[in-house]
Protein backbone atom coordinates (compact mmCIF):
# COMPACT_ATOMS: atom_id res chain seq x y z
CA UNK A 1 0.00 0.00 0.00
CA UNK A 2 1.21 3.39 -0.50
CA UNK A 3 2.81 4.44 2.58
CA UNK A 4 2.42 8.42 2.62
CA UNK A 5 -0.64 9.98 4.23
CA UNK A 6 -1.74 13.28 4.31
CA UNK A 7 -4.20 14.81 7.21
CA UNK A 8 -6.39 17.16 5.92
CA UNK A 9 -5.14 20.76 7.46
CA UNK A 10 -7.56 23.67 8.20
CA UNK A 11 -8.45 26.06 4.69
CA UNK A 12 -5.67 29.26 4.63
CA UNK A 13 -6.67 32.61 3.04
CA UNK A 14 -5.01 30.79 -0.27
CA UNK A 15 -6.29 32.66 -3.26
CA UNK A 16 -4.76 30.94 -6.92
CA UNK A 17 -3.30 33.65 -9.30
CA UNK A 18 -4.73 34.78 -12.52
CA UNK A 19 -1.75 34.70 -14.17
CA UNK A 20 0.69 31.84 -13.65
CA UNK A 21 3.72 34.68 -14.09
CA UNK A 22 2.44 36.33 -11.17
CA UNK A 23 3.31 33.47 -8.69
CA UNK A 24 5.90 35.56 -6.09
CA UNK A 25 9.29 33.74 -6.46
CA UNK A 26 8.37 31.51 -3.37
CA UNK A 27 5.87 31.53 -0.35
CA UNK A 28 4.39 28.81 1.77
CA UNK A 29 2.39 26.96 -0.05
CA UNK A 30 5.78 26.27 -2.47
CA UNK A 31 7.61 25.28 0.61
CA UNK A 32 4.79 22.87 1.27
CA UNK A 33 5.25 21.33 -2.10
CA UNK A 34 8.56 21.24 -2.03
CA UNK A 35 8.82 19.21 1.12
CA UNK A 36 5.89 17.07 -0.30
CA UNK A 37 8.10 16.75 -3.50
CA UNK A 38 11.24 15.49 -1.53
CA UNK A 39 9.94 13.20 0.78
CA UNK A 40 6.98 11.31 -1.66
CA UNK A 41 5.68 12.93 -4.93
CA UNK A 42 9.79 12.19 -6.17
CA UNK A 43 9.15 9.07 -5.99
CA UNK A 44 6.56 8.59 -9.18
CA UNK A 45 8.13 11.36 -10.87
CA UNK A 46 10.88 9.57 -12.04
CA UNK A 47 10.51 6.25 -10.68
CA UNK A 48 12.92 3.39 -10.08
CA UNK A 49 12.45 1.92 -6.85
CA UNK A 50 16.08 0.26 -6.23
CA UNK A 51 17.57 3.86 -7.26
CA UNK A 52 15.32 6.17 -5.45
CA UNK A 53 17.48 7.99 -2.97
CA UNK A 54 19.93 8.56 -6.10
CA UNK A 55 16.94 9.12 -8.03
CA UNK A 56 15.50 11.90 -5.40
CA UNK A 57 19.11 13.20 -5.28
CA UNK A 58 19.87 13.73 -8.82
CA UNK A 59 16.20 15.35 -9.37
CA UNK A 60 16.67 17.66 -6.40
CA UNK A 61 20.31 19.08 -7.60
CA UNK A 62 18.84 19.26 -11.12
CA UNK A 63 15.93 21.35 -10.37
CA UNK A 64 17.83 23.91 -8.52
CA UNK A 65 19.94 24.98 -11.57
CA UNK A 66 16.94 24.41 -13.86
CA UNK A 67 13.71 26.69 -12.20
CA UNK A 68 11.45 25.32 -14.91
CA UNK A 69 12.08 22.43 -13.85
CA UNK A 70 11.70 22.87 -10.02
CA UNK A 71 8.26 24.26 -10.97
CA UNK A 72 7.06 21.38 -12.70
CA UNK A 73 8.47 19.04 -9.59
CA UNK A 74 6.49 21.66 -7.30
CA UNK A 75 3.48 21.25 -9.82
CA UNK A 76 3.28 17.40 -9.40
CA UNK A 77 3.70 17.53 -5.70
CA UNK A 78 0.63 20.37 -6.08
CA UNK A 79 -1.37 17.55 -8.37
CA UNK A 80 -0.34 14.65 -5.64
CA UNK A 81 -1.33 16.54 -2.38
CA UNK A 82 -4.53 17.86 -4.19
CA UNK A 83 -5.29 13.46 -3.83
CA UNK A 84 -4.38 13.36 -0.26
CA UNK A 85 -6.33 16.19 1.23
CA UNK A 86 -9.14 16.00 -0.61
CA UNK A 87 -10.44 19.32 1.41
CA UNK A 88 -7.80 21.50 -0.35
CA UNK A 89 -8.51 19.71 -4.04
CA UNK A 90 -9.91 22.68 -6.22
CA UNK A 91 -6.72 24.93 -4.41
CA UNK A 92 -3.93 22.51 -5.06
CA UNK A 93 -5.43 21.81 -8.46
CA UNK A 94 -5.55 25.48 -9.21
CA UNK A 95 -1.96 25.41 -7.97
CA UNK A 96 -1.02 22.73 -9.91
CA UNK A 97 -2.06 24.23 -13.21
CA UNK A 98 -0.30 27.89 -12.45
CA UNK A 99 2.94 26.04 -11.60
CA UNK A 100 3.00 23.91 -14.56
CA UNK A 101 2.69 26.99 -17.05
CA UNK A 102 5.13 28.77 -15.43
CA UNK A 103 7.65 26.13 -15.74
CA UNK A 104 6.51 25.56 -19.84
CA UNK A 105 7.02 29.33 -20.10
CA UNK A 106 10.47 29.02 -18.55
CA UNK A 107 11.42 25.69 -20.52
CA UNK A 108 10.20 27.83 -23.62
CA UNK A 109 12.69 30.54 -22.86
CA UNK A 110 15.60 28.38 -22.42
CA UNK A 111 18.16 27.89 -25.32
CA UNK A 112 17.88 23.91 -25.43
CA UNK A 113 20.94 23.51 -27.94
CA UNK A 114 23.20 24.50 -24.72
CA UNK A 115 21.42 23.09 -22.05
CA UNK A 116 22.54 19.68 -20.28
CA UNK A 117 19.53 16.69 -21.43
CA UNK A 118 19.56 15.49 -17.83
CA UNK A 119 17.17 18.13 -16.75
CA UNK A 120 14.79 18.27 -20.30
CA UNK A 121 14.59 14.35 -19.66
CA UNK A 122 13.57 15.36 -16.16
CA UNK A 123 11.20 17.67 -16.98
CA UNK A 124 9.45 15.64 -19.97
CA UNK A 125 9.41 12.83 -17.37
CA UNK A 126 7.38 14.63 -14.87
CA UNK A 127 4.75 16.17 -17.50
CA UNK A 128 4.11 13.05 -18.78
CA UNK A 129 3.70 11.62 -15.22
CA UNK A 130 1.52 15.07 -14.42
CA UNK A 131 -0.46 14.17 -17.80
CA UNK A 132 -1.09 10.45 -17.04
CA UNK A 133 -2.72 11.67 -13.43
CA UNK A 134 -5.07 14.41 -15.29
CA UNK A 135 -5.74 11.75 -18.33
CA UNK A 136 -6.59 9.36 -15.79
CA UNK A 137 -8.86 11.36 -13.51
CA UNK A 138 -11.54 11.67 -16.18
CA UNK A 139 -14.87 10.05 -15.64
CA UNK A 140 -16.06 10.66 -18.99
CA UNK A 141 -18.25 8.82 -21.48
CA UNK A 142 -15.51 6.01 -23.03
CA UNK A 143 -14.70 8.13 -26.55
CA UNK A 144 -13.93 11.39 -24.26
CA UNK A 145 -12.00 9.89 -22.11
CA UNK A 146 -10.13 8.03 -24.73
CA UNK A 147 -9.73 11.53 -26.47
CA UNK A 148 -8.18 12.82 -23.52
CA UNK A 149 -6.10 9.21 -22.98
CA UNK A 150 -4.43 9.61 -26.57
CA UNK A 151 -3.62 13.37 -25.82
CA UNK A 152 -1.39 11.86 -22.62
CA UNK A 153 0.00 9.17 -24.97
CA UNK A 154 1.16 12.36 -27.65
CA UNK A 155 2.84 14.33 -25.30
CA UNK A 156 4.52 11.54 -22.94
CA UNK A 157 6.08 9.62 -25.93
CA UNK A 158 7.99 12.74 -26.17
CA UNK A 159 10.43 11.49 -23.37
CA UNK A 160 11.10 8.80 -25.94
CA UNK A 161 12.59 11.51 -28.75
CA UNK A 162 14.84 12.91 -26.10
CA UNK A 163 16.20 9.58 -25.11
CA UNK A 164 17.14 8.47 -28.71
CA UNK A 165 18.50 10.82 -29.77
CA UNK A 166 20.68 11.85 -26.63
CA UNK A 167 21.40 8.28 -25.42
CA UNK A 168 25.10 8.45 -25.07
CA UNK A 169 24.71 11.79 -23.77
CA UNK A 170 22.43 11.01 -21.31
CA UNK A 171 24.43 7.82 -20.09
CA UNK A 172 27.72 9.77 -19.76
CA UNK A 173 25.54 12.13 -17.10
CA UNK A 174 25.00 10.85 -13.74
CA UNK A 175 21.60 9.53 -14.70
CA UNK A 176 23.68 6.42 -15.96
CA UNK A 177 22.53 3.74 -13.44
CA UNK A 178 19.28 5.11 -13.63
CA UNK A 179 18.97 4.56 -17.08
CA UNK A 180 20.67 1.74 -17.38
CA UNK A 181 18.10 -0.18 -14.67
CA UNK A 182 15.32 0.89 -17.20
CA UNK A 183 17.05 -0.67 -20.35
CA UNK A 184 17.32 -4.13 -18.57
CA UNK A 185 13.58 -4.00 -17.56
CA UNK A 186 12.77 -2.58 -20.86
CA UNK A 187 14.98 -6.00 -22.01
CA UNK A 188 12.65 -8.71 -19.90
CA UNK A 189 10.50 -10.63 -22.15
CA UNK A 190 6.89 -11.31 -20.94
CA UNK A 191 6.44 -14.82 -20.11
CA UNK A 192 2.59 -14.78 -18.91
CA UNK A 193 -0.43 -16.29 -20.97
CA UNK A 194 -3.14 -13.34 -19.74
CA UNK A 195 -2.73 -11.85 -22.70
CA UNK A 196 -3.35 -15.44 -25.47
CA UNK A 197 -6.57 -14.62 -26.28
CA UNK A 198 -6.35 -11.15 -27.21
CA UNK A 199 -3.18 -12.15 -29.36
CA UNK A 200 -5.02 -14.62 -31.19
CA UNK A 201 -8.25 -12.10 -31.95
CA UNK A 202 -5.71 -9.72 -33.05
CA UNK A 203 -3.95 -12.06 -35.27
CA UNK A 204 -7.35 -13.16 -36.68
CA UNK A 205 -8.28 -10.11 -37.48
CA UNK A 206 -8.59 -7.88 -40.52
CA UNK A 207 -5.92 -5.21 -39.84
CA UNK A 208 -3.03 -4.97 -42.59
CA UNK A 209 -0.10 -6.75 -41.16
CA UNK A 210 1.68 -3.88 -40.13
CA UNK A 211 -1.19 -2.75 -38.05
CA UNK A 212 -1.69 -6.12 -36.55
CA UNK A 213 2.41 -6.20 -35.51
CA UNK A 214 2.05 -2.60 -34.23
CA UNK A 215 -0.93 -4.49 -31.95
CA UNK A 216 1.30 -7.56 -31.10
CA UNK A 217 4.29 -5.48 -29.93
CA UNK A 218 2.16 -3.23 -27.93
CA UNK A 219 0.66 -6.88 -26.16
CA UNK A 220 4.34 -8.06 -25.61
CA UNK A 221 4.82 -4.70 -23.29
CA UNK A 222 1.44 -5.46 -21.90
CA UNK A 223 2.86 -8.60 -20.85
CA UNK A 224 6.22 -7.70 -19.25
CA UNK A 225 4.01 -5.50 -17.21
CA UNK A 226 1.58 -7.60 -16.50
CA UNK A 227 4.57 -10.21 -15.13
CA UNK A 228 6.07 -7.72 -13.65
CA UNK A 229 3.71 -6.81 -11.20
CA UNK A 230 4.84 -10.37 -9.35
CA UNK A 231 8.43 -9.27 -8.87
CA UNK A 232 8.65 -7.57 -5.92
CA UNK A 233 11.62 -5.59 -7.33
CA UNK A 234 9.07 -3.69 -9.91
CA UNK A 235 7.61 -0.45 -9.26
CA UNK A 236 4.97 1.69 -11.25
CA UNK A 237 7.47 2.80 -13.41
CA UNK A 238 6.63 -0.27 -15.69
CA UNK A 239 3.41 1.83 -16.43
CA UNK A 240 4.89 5.14 -17.60
CA UNK A 241 7.68 3.30 -19.84
CA UNK A 242 4.52 1.61 -21.89
CA UNK A 243 3.86 5.29 -23.12
CA UNK A 244 7.04 5.39 -24.68
CA UNK A 245 7.55 2.14 -26.06
CA UNK A 246 4.18 2.02 -27.55
CA UNK A 247 4.79 1.67 -31.44
CA UNK A 248 3.09 4.69 -33.32
CA UNK A 249 0.96 2.73 -35.17
CA UNK A 250 -0.67 1.16 -32.49
CA UNK A 251 -1.51 4.77 -31.02
CA UNK A 252 -2.63 6.11 -34.62
CA UNK A 253 -5.08 2.75 -34.17
CA UNK A 254 -6.46 3.80 -30.94
CA UNK A 255 -7.01 7.63 -32.16
CA UNK A 256 -9.32 5.81 -35.40
CA UNK A 257 -11.05 4.11 -32.55
CA UNK A 258 -10.24 0.70 -33.98
CA UNK A 259 -11.91 -2.03 -31.71
CA UNK A 260 -8.80 -4.36 -31.84
CA UNK A 261 -6.72 -1.22 -30.18
CA UNK A 262 -9.25 -0.14 -27.76
CA UNK A 263 -9.15 -4.17 -26.83
CA UNK A 264 -5.64 -4.15 -25.77
CA UNK A 265 -5.95 -0.93 -24.14
CA UNK A 266 -8.62 -2.72 -21.70
CA UNK A 267 -5.40 -4.97 -20.77
CA UNK A 268 -3.30 -2.13 -20.26
CA UNK A 269 -6.10 -0.72 -17.70
CA UNK A 270 -5.55 -4.40 -16.03
CA UNK A 271 -2.28 -3.34 -15.66
CA UNK A 272 -3.29 -0.45 -13.93
CA UNK A 273 -5.72 -2.16 -11.50
CA UNK A 274 -3.19 -4.14 -10.27
CA UNK A 275 -1.70 -0.73 -9.38
CA UNK A 276 -4.68 0.92 -7.97
CA UNK A 277 -2.97 1.56 -4.14
CA UNK A 278 -0.72 4.31 -6.34
CA UNK A 279 -2.10 8.21 -6.24
CA UNK A 280 -2.09 8.56 -9.56
CA UNK A 281 -3.75 5.47 -10.88
CA UNK A 282 -6.53 4.75 -7.69
CA UNK A 283 -9.86 3.44 -9.81
CA UNK A 284 -9.13 4.56 -13.09
CA UNK A 285 -8.04 0.82 -13.91
CA UNK A 286 -11.78 -0.34 -12.85
CA UNK A 287 -13.23 2.49 -15.10
CA UNK A 288 -11.49 1.68 -18.24
CA UNK A 289 -12.14 -1.80 -18.22
CA UNK A 290 -15.76 -1.51 -17.64
CA UNK A 291 -16.12 1.34 -20.20
CA UNK A 292 -14.29 -0.27 -22.90
CA UNK A 293 -16.28 -3.35 -22.00
CA UNK A 294 -19.67 -1.56 -22.52
CA UNK A 295 -18.30 -0.48 -25.55
CA UNK A 296 -16.91 -3.02 -27.36
CA UNK A 297 -20.40 -4.82 -26.58
CA UNK A 298 -20.41 -9.09 -26.88
CA UNK A 299 -18.60 -9.41 -29.50
CA UNK A 300 -15.54 -8.63 -27.97
CA UNK A 301 -16.70 -10.62 -24.54
CA UNK A 302 -14.14 -13.50 -25.09
CA UNK A 303 -11.50 -11.02 -24.81
CA UNK A 304 -12.71 -8.95 -21.81
CA UNK A 305 -13.13 -12.13 -20.18
CA UNK A 306 -9.97 -12.04 -18.48
CA UNK A 307 -9.84 -8.54 -17.46
CA UNK A 308 -13.40 -8.38 -16.53
CA UNK A 309 -12.72 -11.46 -13.86
CA UNK A 310 -9.13 -9.39 -12.83
CA UNK A 311 -11.76 -6.59 -11.31
CA UNK A 312 -13.98 -9.34 -9.73
CA UNK A 313 -11.44 -11.35 -8.05
CA UNK A 314 -10.10 -8.05 -6.49
CA UNK A 315 -13.16 -6.82 -4.95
Amino acid sequence: MESSTAASTPERDEKPFDDPMDIPEVNMVHLELFNQFATDTFKFTFPCPELAELSKDIMLKQAFSAPYLMHQFLAMAARHLSVLDPGRELFLRQQATQLQLRGLTLFNRTDLSTSSRVPILLFSASLGCHALCDALSHRDDFPAFLEKFVSYLHLHRGVGKIVDGNWSQLLDSELRPVLEAGREKAAIKGLGHECDALRERIRASDLPESSIQACQTTIDYLQWVLDSHSRPEQGPDVLLSMAVLMPLGFVDLLVAGRPEAIAVLAYYAAGLHKYAHIWVVRDSGQFMIRSISQHLGPDWADVMQWPIDLLYSSM
